[in-house]
C-alpha cells in the first residue's frame, strides 16, 4: 500500500476550523510611524505594501478556548528610480478568541502543528479586514491619500504545499444534475430548446 502523505498545514488549519467559532477580536497595541515627511506628495510614484506577521497561540483545555495573539504589520515602499525606501509603516496586535466546540481536539502529539497552522492561515484571514481599516484610517490621518491594503493572500511554506485547483464544481448530494459549466451556455442551451418546441 502507499505511505500516506504527511497533512499540509492548509489541511490542518482547515480541520481546526471545522470545530471552533469566534468569539471575539479585540486590538491591544498599535503603531503607526510617518518615516519620510515628503511622503504625502509622493503617491503618484510607483509603490506597494510589505507585509509580515506573527502569532501566537494558547490553547485552555479545561474552559475549550483557542486564545491567538496576532502581530500584523505593513510597510507602504516607495520603489520610484528604482530605489525602494519605506514611507510609512503601520503595526497592529490583535488578540481573537475562539471557541473550541469538540472534545479532545487535534491529536496530542501534534496539537502545536495544528494550532500553529490555524494561527497562520485562519486568525490572519479573520483579522485582516480589521487591520485594513486601521491602515486605510491612519494614512487618512497623516495627511496622505488613504489607500486600501490588498487581499491578503497565503505565502504557502516549505511543508504547506498548494492544494491543487478545482476544476469544476461538483453538484449538491441530493442533486442528479451535472454541475452547468457556463451559465452563457446554458442560457443558449435553453434559447434552442424553446425555439425548436415553437415549430412543432
Amino acid at each position: 500500500m502507499p505511505e500516506s502523505q504527511p497533512l499540509t498545514d492548509y489541511q490542518r488549519a482547515a480541520m481546526v476550523a471545522r470545530f471552533v467559532e469566534i468569539q471575539d477580536v479585540s486590538m491591544i497595541s498599535v503603531k503607526a510611524d510617518l518615516l519620510e515627511p515628503s511622503a504625502r506628495v509622493m503617491l503618484g510614484e510607483e509603490w506597494h505594501f510589505v507585509q509580515d506577521r506573527s502569532a501566537e497561540y494558547h490553547f485552555d483545555e479545561d474552559k475549550k478556548l483557542l486564545c491567538i495573539l496576532l502581530t500584523l504589520d505593513a510597510t507602504l515602499v516607495s520603489g520610484n528610480s528604482g530605489e525602494e525606501r519605506p514611507l510609512v509603516h503601520c503595526s497592529g496586535k490583535y488578540v481573537l478568541l475562539y471557541s473550541f466546540n469538540v472534545v479532545g481536539g487535534p491529536p496530542a502529539d501534534e496539537k502545536d502543528a495544528y494550532f500553529k497552522a490555524f494561527s497562520n492561515i485562519n486568525a490572519v484571514f479573520n483579522a485582516w479586514p480589521f487591520f485594513r481599516e486601521l491602515v486605510h484610517s491612519t494614512l487618512g490621518r497623516m495627511g496622505m491619500q488613504p489607500i486600501a491594503l490588498p487581499v491578503y493572500r497565503v505565502t504557502p511554506t516549505p511543508s504547506a504545499q498548494p492544494v491543487a485547483e478545482t476544476k469544476q464544481i461538483p453538484p449538491a448530494p441530493d442533486s442528479s444534475e451535472k454541475p452547468v459549466a457556463s451559465t452563457t451556455a446554458h442560457a443558449e442551451s435553453t434559447k434552442k430548446r424553446r425555439k425548436a418546441a415553437s415549430h412543432t
